[in-house]
């Protein structure tokens, strides 16, 4: 038997049905995204942060920051996005929205992730812009790839 997500415990009902009802929507009662880096950075980043969630998807992660400041989710999906009270949604590439968005965001008080985003030039424009920003991809990846973001985001290779 498969555990009902708890996040299905903090969104509104006709918001998961708003979602869930887009054509091409990939989430579903059995899957909801890579959600539990998002859920462990929620509890540690503090509540006056902006949070930056550069390639969001369809966001069902913003309900776990409902409590921070804002959230601001980025990415090229044009489908239906999951909006928290606090949420405001870019439909744009992360290196459009960092060179034309990130202006009007204090950085001393945001922070960005990228959780699954395998655009190194994406994580390396993020990387120069903000200040804390959390850079997640899953171990067992091939070694080319661990070997690029590691370049990325250290200047080193494996």
């Amino acid at each position: 038997m498969i555990k009902r997500h708890e996040l299905f415990d903090i969104i509104p009902e006709e918001e998961i049905e708003r979602v869930f009802s887009y054509e091409y929507c990939e989430l579903s009662y059995d899957f909801m995204g890579f959600t539990d880096v998002y859920k462990a950075l929620s509890a540690i980043i503090p509540l006056h942060y902006t949070i930056i969630d550069l390639g969001c998807y369809a966001a069902a992660q913003s309900y776990y920051f409902l409590r921070h400041k804002q959230y601001i989710g980025v990415d090229v999906f044009n489908g239906e996005r999951f909006i928290t009270p606090n949420s405001v949604h870019y439909i744009k590439s992360i290196q459009e929205f960092c060179s034309e968005d990130t202006h009007y965001i204090n950085l001393d008080e945001s922070f960005a992730i990228c959780s699954y985003v395998p655009d190194f030039s994406a994580v390396k424009i993020a990387k120069r812009i903000f200040k804390n920003l959390f850079v997640y991809y899953p171990a067992g990846i091939d070694r080319e790839f661990s070997k690029m973001i590691n370049e990325v985001m250290y200047g080193q290779s494996n």
